[in-house]
């Protein structure tokens, strides 16, 4: 003989949703996903894949409580926290703009990376190693072009 389930089955047509409310018949501690449902007869659906209590069901504050601190300050935004700042209902955060920096390789025996060095010479790696660990690091910037020639004159 086949395992049977009884389950309290409830159906709430164009339902507006307001915080706090609870959208599952009285008595009921699980909530199955439509996508494991199919119709079954009159009035009837077959679950397809087992189901625990309490599954996709959350209390209130069970995942995040009043007063915590969910995303600390200066952490770099990620998908999933712009997921979760979406589904605590805030859609403005303060934020910071993303450092910025300039590379500027200064040397006499440098010389750019198109170029073939001659002896006493070499190509230009700094600028563009350091740029690169830059924007590894989340910071924007940009090199100066070669020939970056000072207003004040030479550095020493």
């Amino acid at each position: 003989a086949a395992n049977r389930l009884t389950a309290l089955l409830g159906y709430v047509k164009r339902m507006p949703y307001r915080a706090g409310d609870w959208c599952f018949a009285s008595g009921a501690d699980a909530v199955v996903m439509v996508e494991y449902t199919s119709p079954a007869g009159e009035g009837a659906i077959e679950v397809s894949r087992p189901v625990t209590a309490g599954e996709n069901v959350l209390g209130k504050a069970e995942d995040v409580a009043r007063g915590e601190c969910v995303i600390p300050a200066g952490k770099r935004l990620l998908p999933q926290d712009i997921g979760l700042l979406a589904g605590l209902g805030i859609t403005l955060v303060a934020v910071y703009r993303r450092p910025r920096a300039a590379v500027i390789s200064t040397g006499d025996e440098i010389v750019p990376v198109t170029d073939a060095p001659p002896p006493g010479r070499i190509r230009d790696i700094n600028t563009h190693s350091i740029a690169a660990s830059g924007r590894c690091c989340g910071i924007g910037g940009w090199s100066l072009p070669w020939r970056f020639s000072w207003s004040w004159g030479s550095p020493r």
